[in-house]
């Protein structure tokens, strides 16, 4: 496998947002500018997502950012990155969280460090749920 074409289908599925390598496969099977990027016509096959897996084990993520960063390095050096304009994205989107569930560090620190009370408002009798303090004798 060239790794050529590996770089280019992450630097595909870092421009697209593609995160599953499975479904980068799948969508460079079907684009045809993706197919010219890679330099594969259309009755070629392209590269299964296990040749991309082996290849992130093998090479490790530290190659691809030093890679990833010099792209940007020629690309601001042939004019071509500014960084004087900052784009985000804000996109709603609906969550799948319960506000009840959002909790305070300090407050549940809080609510674990006080002894439980009981409903009558007493300390909860640590001592009868305690081996030793167990009694020998059956309850009558």
């Amino acid at each position: 496998m060239d790794p050529v074409v590996l770089f280019k289908l992450w630097l595909l599925g870092y421009l697209f947002n593609i995160t599953s390598e499975l479904r980068l496969c799948e969508e460079a099977g079907l684009n045809m500018a993706w197919r010219w990027f890679l330099g594969y016509e259309l009755h070629e096959a392209i590269p299964e997502h296990s040749v991309l897996s082996k290849a992130r084990k093998r090479f490790g993520t530290r190659l691809y950012e030093k890679f990833f960063a010099r792209i940007v390095q020629l690309c601001e050096q042939a004019g071509l990155v500014e960084g004087d304009i900052l784009f985000v994205d804000s996109t709603l989107s609906r969550a799948n969280a319960s506000p009840q569930g959002l909790r305070s560090r300090s407050l549940v620190q809080q609510k674990l460090s006080t002894p439980r009370l009981r409903a009558a408002g007493r300390p909860q009798d640590s001592s009868r749920f305690s081996p030793a303090a167990r009694s020998t004798h059956p309850p009558s």
